[in-house]
């Protein structure tokens, strides 16, 4: 009698065939075998990058890492990205509590896309330019509309967001005002 199918096993386990933990965003299969863990909705070979999500979708970072490319992104955070800023920390919570956090905070959640998808755009697809110019503004947008006040501030979500986007706009090379002075 086969198994029953477990609901929570990412897409790579599946094809792999072995068992899944489900873990969210990377499974302990993934995560130990330096995978990338598919969790996209889908199964689907397709790598465009032409998807576009309206600023609804965006605001919804659990339903956005169901689509393959975001997912792909999530999973370039945690495995490359993370590791600059944890360099000195050993609990690495930019590996760790970030990512989590982001799941329940667009503000964060976008920030990590966007400097993911420009740091595969300069890596392996130039295609991703678009995408992390999307992600960027808005995740400007959600930055620009808090207040002193308000609870991303207090709890340090704003702070990280803005660390990410400091290092996406090192990464976009383009020149901003702030490094006239350089020229």
């Amino acid at each position: 009698m086969p198994r029953p199918l477990n609901k929570d096993a990412c897409n790579t386990c599946r094809r792999r065939k072995v068992k899944c933990g489900g873990q969210v965003p990377v499974c302990q299969q993934c995560s130990k075998a330096g995978r990338y863990c598919d969790r996209s909705a889908v199964s689907t070979h397709s790598h465009g990058t032409q998807v576009e999500h309206p600023d609804e979708e965006l605001c919804n970072p659990r339903s956005v890492l169901a689509h393959q490319q975001e997912a792909r992104l999530f999973n370039n955070y945690i495995a490359e990205i993370s590791k600059w800023y944890d360099l000195s920390d050993p609990s690495r919570h930019f590996e760790y509590i970030v990512p989590r956090f982001s799941l329940d905070h667009p503000l964060l959640f976008c920030a990590i896309m966007a400097l993911s998808a420009m740091h595969m755009g300069k890596t392996c697809s130039r295609g991703m330019y678009k995408l992390a110019e999307t992600y960027h503004s808005r995740c400007l947008q959600l930055l620009i509309g808090l207040d002193d006040q308000d609870e991303l501030v207090t709890n340090g979500v704003a702070l990280a967001a803005t660390c990410l986007l400091r290092s996406y706009e090192i990464l976009d090379g383009k020149s901003y005002p702030f490094f006239a002075h350089r020229r």
